[in-house]
């Protein structure tokens, strides 16, 4: 009963690699098309693993089937040397260049930018997956979310893959989000509790495309229930803070999905557990 935005990923695999990587991501597409809580995206990995050939079939392929792109951006230093020397732009600037950001997109990581690339995302309305923990873990830097919230960038929450996180809790990618920019800035102030609640609601489903992370009338009715009864919810002086610093998933109780209950008090309705 999961709502999902599925993005096959698409990468240079030799010629007939490419065209099996696309035929498999339009054959689900086309498999699912009529379920309401299923949608898509393109998913060009990076610009080191697709040629520009390659980026501007997928970019016309989008804008034909009226669907957005969802690619990995300036994650380490290495992406933007290589960039630099092989087009003679930061990797933000030789997407602007291609025409890669006419077609709504979100840009995972987004470590190593410049002013100027961040002013193109914001042009563009480009949004940006934070993926802090990866970005850590891999030793790739901080992405500098302050200046991109400056700039009036859409920021929402990832994790990136199991293999460079670990443990996809996006509970613990909102802790270290609210954190990390607070000690990097050397501001308390810096990207508060309430904005990271966005990034990971009502700015993902942004992002995403879908009317979601948000309880209104005419919103799909896609809600979490959480369990307060929980030590890290002592004292309940700001449950917004408690969410981003204290949280950790285990407090999440109920879930429902497009107005069905698929969880209840931690039982899962939607499958035989055993």
């Amino acid at each position: 009963g999961m709502r999902a935005v599925i993005s096959r990923g698409l990468a240079m695999d030799g010629e007939n690699g490419k065209q099996r990587r696309l035929d498999e991501a339009f054959e689900e597409i086309e498999r699912w098309k009529n379920n309401d809580r299923l949608s898509f995206m393109l998913a060009p990995h990076a610009i080191y693993t697709c040629d520009t050939d390659y980026l501007m079939e997928i970019i016309s392929l989008a804008k034909s089937n009226n669907l957005g792109i969802n690619i990995h951006l300036s994650e380490s230093r290495f992406e933007v040397s290589e960039a630099m020397k092989n087009y003679g732009k930061t990797p933000t600037g030789y997407l602007d260049s291609i025409g890669l950001f006419d077609v709504k997109t979100l840009a995972a990581h987004c470590v190593h930018m410049t002013d100027d690339d961040i002013d193109i995302l914001a042009r563009k309305g480009v949004s940006v997956a934070a993926n802090p923990k990866s970005n850590l873990k891999l030793g790739n830097g901080t992405a500098p979310i302050a200046k991109l919230l400056d700039k009036g960038v859409n920021i929402c929450m990832g994790t990136d893959s199991a293999a460079s996180n670990n443990s996809l809790n996006l509970f613990s990618d909102m802790n270290y989000t609210a954190l990390l920019h607070k000690g990097a800035n050397e501001d308390a102030a810096c990207v508060s509790a309430y904005d990271v609640l966005k990034f990971a609601t009502v700015n993902g489903a942004s992002a995403l495309g879908i009317n979601s992370g948000k309880i209104q009338v005419g919103a799909n009715a896609d809600i979490i229930l959480l369990d307060l009864d929980v030590p890290q919810f002592c004292p309940r002086g700001n449950l917004i803070s408690a969410l981003s610093y204290s949280a950790n998933g285990s407090e999440v109780d109920t879930v429902i999905i497009n107005g069905k209950t698929v969880m209840r008090k931690k039982e899962l309705l939607t499958v035989d557990e055993e």
